[in-house]
């Protein structure tokens, strides 16, 4: 995939996912772009007519492992740790008609300021203390 891509391509399964998932059989998926840090699973920001999402998604991985990452997401967002934990809106197993998936709440990338590996370091001290 591309940097920048159109509805046109290995995404175009994700239109279905999140009409279902949001229970909106006109939403339309405006943009799909490339998004880095990962090798293994594709990983895009998906522009839609009902906001931005975050997903991932492998044609060849464990069929449990992305419905795992979801349990783990809000087992962090409820640790309240002051940490930005994207909610998580729908993890799927492969299906016939998507690949093991995950769609996520989209975090934009910050800027760093002073003070962020303090910040870090606090919060997972909380989720520590909490979980």
């Amino acid at each position: 995939m591309t940097a920048r891509a159109t509805r046109a391509g290995p995404a175009d399964f994700l239109e279905g996912v999140l009409r279902r998932a949001l229970g909106d059989a006109a939403l339309a998926v405006l943009e799909v772009e490339g998004v880095g840090g990962g090798c293994i699973h594709h990983a895009v920001r998906v522009r839609t007519t009902r906001g931005d999402w975050f997903a991932k998604w492998n044609d060849d991985c464990a069929p449990d492992l992305f419905p795992s990452e979801a349990e783990g997401l809000r087992a962090l967002r409820k640790a309240a740790s002051g940490l930005a934990i994207p909610e998580v809106l729908v993890a799927l197993h492969p299906g016939e008609l998507h690949p093991a998936c995950i769609v996520m709440e989209y975090l934009p990338p910050g800027a760093e300021t002073g003070g962020d590996d303090v910040r870090l370091g606090r919060g997972l001290a909380a989720i520590h203390a909490r979980l």
